[in-house]
C-alpha cells in the first residue's frame, strides 16, 4: 500500500535465502519508488541479503530507501554471498560509516535496473561499494543497467560514486572487477563525489 513505512518490522528485513520478490502493489500515476517508502530513521538497514539462495530470482522491486544509518557498510542495503535484483528503486540520503553509503556487495552478482542512488554517503564507495568478484553463485560480478548514480560522497576520497574492486578510472573506482556498467550515469559535484 502507498505510503511511508518506519519502525521495527519495515526495516532490518531478510528474506531467510527465499526466491521471493518484494514488490510494490500495481497502479498508481506516480514512479513506482515516489509512492512506497521505507524510513530507516538512521537506525539501520532496509534490507540484508546473506543467503546463497538468494540469487537474481530474488530481489525489490519499486521502493524508495531512506534515512539507512548508524551501520559500519551498506547503509540501506546489505548484500553478502548473495546476489538479488533490485528494479526500479530510489536510495537516497543514506549513509555507513565504513562503504556502502546506499548499497554494499560482497561476493556478490547482483544486477541493478532503473535504479537511482542519489545523496549517500560513505568512507569509500558513497553510494555503492563492491568487494569481491564472481560470487559463490557465478563469475560475472554486478550489473547496473539505466541507473543514475549522483551526487553522493566518499569522506575517504575513493569512490563517491561507486568503488568497485581492483583500478582506478575515471567515473569510479575499480581494483580489478568484472562488475559491469550499462547505460548508466554517474553525476557529482566535484571528482571526490563521483570517483
Amino acid at each position: 500500500k502507498d505510503g511511508t513505512y518506519s519502525g521495527s518490522g519495515n526495516k532490518n528485513l531478510t528474506f531467510g535465502g527465499k526466491r521471493v520478490w518484494l514488490t510494490i502493489e500495481p497502479g498508481g500515476t506516480a514512479y513506482p519508488a515516489e509512492r512506497v517508502i521505507i524510513d530507516c530513521e538512521n537506525d539501520g538497514r532496509a534490507f540484508t541479503f546473506d543467503n546463497s539462495g538468494e540469487g537474481r530470482y530474488t530481489g525489490v522491486y519499486g521502493f524508495k530507501v531512506i534515512n539507512g544509518g548508524n551501520v559500519e557498510v551498506g547503509g540501506a542495503v546489505y548484500v553478502y554471498k548473495a546476489s538479488p535484483s533490485f528494479k526500479s528503486m530510489v536510495l537516497s540520503g543514506n549513509s555507513a560509516t565504513s562503504s556502502g553509503g546506499a548499497l554494499a556487495f560482497k561476493s556478490s552478482d547482483s544486477i541493478l535496473e532503473n535504479c537511482l542512488v542519489t545523496g549517500n554517503s560513505a568512507g569509500t564507495g558513497g553510494g555503492i561499494w563492491s568487494y569481491g568478484v564472481g560470487s559463490w553463485i557465478s563469475p560475472y560480478g554486478n550489473f547496473l543497467k539505466h541507473c543514475v548514480v549522483a551526487d553522493n560522497s566518499a569522506t575517504a576520497s575513493t569512490g563517491g560514486g561507486i568503488y568497485v574492486a581492483r583500478y582506478n578510472t575515471n567515473g569510479m573506482y575499480s581494483l580489478s572487477s568484472r562488475d559491469m556498467v550499462v547505460n548508466s550515469i554517474f553525476w557529482g559535484k566535484d571528482r571526490k563525489s563521483v570517483v
